[in-house]
């Protein structure tokens, strides 16, 4: 009891002490950190603690008693400049950011080409229109005065372009898929700005846009008549799962049919082919590989893919500068979309407001141009397609590529064809029974043969075929001459077993920006959170001091006064 009675004395007596000194002593948590510090502490002595406990960098020489006025001006001078070169580099940092959040790095230099697509093969023959399908004269068709404007006759015009150019059954002679799918069914006919074409390995859904001409020998999704009578449905192979080599990929035996050009693209004869994506419009690139007849071309290709991760996903197009096939909806392809097709969209749009017509292998439905006047302006617009600099800006801000895509890169490389020793080679006698086919169809076989027509034209199997040559080598030489003119042996294939993946993705996260604004904050001025918290403890402690100040000028009076 006693020592209970010591403690309470003691505080009795603390108590008196402290209500000595504070008359007037409000209630609140800040009083117990004023109560543990220096009670006779100013606002000017607690800056200069400050500076001289802060880790900033610097600081300390500001209120050091030691230097001259003149060294503590360069300390200040040299801390604003190093305040300012940090503000600027992290203004250039976020300005950076905003403006190319996007960084497209290499992800891997060995991803497995069997998980890349094999891409759709498009040939154009340079020949727009078959002399022996050569349509009429003007005047045959509507007379030398027509009655009725010639736009009337549009539906014929198309029409006969499209009845007049090379059907892909005539141009593809033999195709075979990794060596034993046989392919020669599965080309399409498409209408591109190089003439109707035969594309392999395309979707269904962006074979035939809409449009009111329809291109020869398209049926796609029908069944079809091959060359033998037989009736065979069009059900694409697995042909968008390869692998590397040229036995692994795809051979087409084309036929230029020389003695059929009346009208080319070029100055010369022979194909170009096109590379691109299966998902995509064929017949679009700008690029091809130019094959010559009398030629074997091995065309190895490289793929180059690139995938968007999902945080550059959720920034907008035109920050990712990338467009998923349900975020930019085409005019004329609905269902996909590809930089080239968007390219060729536009292109289209701009022509119609141009001339109030479109080209005639351009998708739509409206007019196709064909008056002299439309014809002229067609070719005006074309020459100035590429020259207007708003005009390029605006198709490149309107025209982004697939956020995943893949592109690909031909090597060709070219060899003679055929060989002397052809019909001894496996592949020799595959490729040889459909050339004499058409050989038979065009009359080259006739009755003064050694060898009669319905025994050439009549083969069963390569077998059958090797015999009669060793026999007669004059096939042998017909058909060495009509492949040295007419004939291109063409092989696309995966050159590697694998490829380069990209990676499209932001610059940096969240925490990356924060570690390079602390990085520069800690480089130009010894800033951490750790300094933050300085700041915090050391303005607390000015305030606590502010507010006692405040306390021992106001308390007494309001103390007497309430007494």
């Amino acid at each position: 009891r006693s020592r209970l009675t010591g403690w309470r004395a003691m505080v009795l007596r603390n108590r008196v002490r402290v209500l000595n000194v504070y008359p007037y002593q409000p209630k609140g948590p800040w009083l117990t950190e004023v109560e543990q510090h220096d009670d006779t502490q100013t606002a000017k002595e607690t800056v200069t603690e400050f500076c001289e406990e802060t880790s900033f960098h610097g600081f300390k020489y500001f209120v050091k008693r030691d230097l001259s006025i003149p060294k503590r001006v360069f300390w200040a001078v040299s801390w604003v400049a190093s305040l300012t070169a940090c503000c600027y580099y992290i203004g250039q940092n976020i300005s950076e950011y905003k403006d190319s959040p996007i960084l497209t790095t290499i992800d891997s230099t060995a991803f497995p080409i069997s998980k890349v697509d094999f891409p759709s093969v498009t040939f154009c023959n340079f020949n727009h229109i078959v002399k022996s399908r050569h349509p009429p004269a003007q005047e045959t068709v509507v007379g030398r005065s027509a009655s009725h404007p010639l736009d009337t006759f549009e539906p014929l015009v198309v029409f006969s372009g499209g009845q007049s150019a090379q059907r892909c059954e005539d141009m593809v002679l033999f195709c075979l898929w990794r060596g034993t799918v046989d392919c020669a069914g599965l080309f399409t006919q498409v209408s591109t700005r190089n003439g109707f074409c035969c594309v392999i390995n395309v979707a269904d859904t962006v074979t035939k846009p809409p449009s009111p001409a329809r291109c020869p020998g398209d049926s796609s999704g029908t069944n079809s008549t091959t060359k033998t009578g037989a009736r065979v449905n069009k059900v694409k192979p697995n042909i968008d799962l390869s692998s590397a080599g040229v036995n692994q990929g795809l051979t087409v035996l084309l036929d230029a049919q020389v003695y059929e050009y009346t009208y080319s693209t070029y100055h010369s004869v022979g194909f170009k082919m096109h590379l691109q994506e299966p998902t995509g419009p064929p017949g679009l690139s700008h690029e091809g590989v130019v094959v010559s007849p009398g030629k074997e071309v091995f065309i190895p290709v490289q793929a180059f893919s690139t995938f968007t991760t999902r945080a550059a996903l959720q920034l907008r197009p035109n920050e990712r500068k990338c467009f998923l096939n349900s975020e930019r909806r085409l005019k004329n392809y609905a269902n996909v979309y590809s930089h080239e097709a968007c390219v060729l969209d536009q292109r289209t749009i701009q022509l119609l407001k141009a001339c109030g017509c479109r080209d005639y292998h351009m998708p739509g439905e409206e007019d196709v141009c064909l008056s002299q006047e439309q014809i002229g302006c067609v070719r005006e617009f074309a020459a100035n397609w590429h020259m207007d600099p708003a005009q390029v800006e605006q198709i490149s801000e309107a025209c982004y590529s697939g956020c995943n895509s893949t592109t690909y890169l031909a090597t060709p490389s070219y060899a003679s064809l055929p060989t002397p020793y052809m019909e001894k080679t496996w592949l020799g006698l595959r490729f040889l029974i459909p050339t004499i086919k058409t050989m038979c169809r065009l009359g080259y076989f006739n009755k003064e043969q050694k060898v009669g027509t319905s025994e050439l034209c009549y083969l069963r199997d390569e077998e059958e075929l090797e015999h009669l040559l060793q026999n007669h080598p004059d096939v042998v030489q017909d058909l060495t001459d009509y492949l040295e003119k007419n004939g291109a042996l063409v092989h696309v294939y995966f050159e590697y077993s694998t490829s380069t993946l990209y990676k499209r993705d932001i610059v940096a996260t969240a925490s990356q920006i924060v570690a390079n604004i602390g990085g520069l904050l800690g480089l130009f001025l010894g800033f951490s959170l750790l300094s933050g918290a300085e700041i915090i403890f050391y303005l607390y402690k000015l305030l606590a001091g502010s507010v006692r100040a405040y306390v021992r000028t106001r308390g007494p009076s309001q103390v007497q006064g309430s007494a």
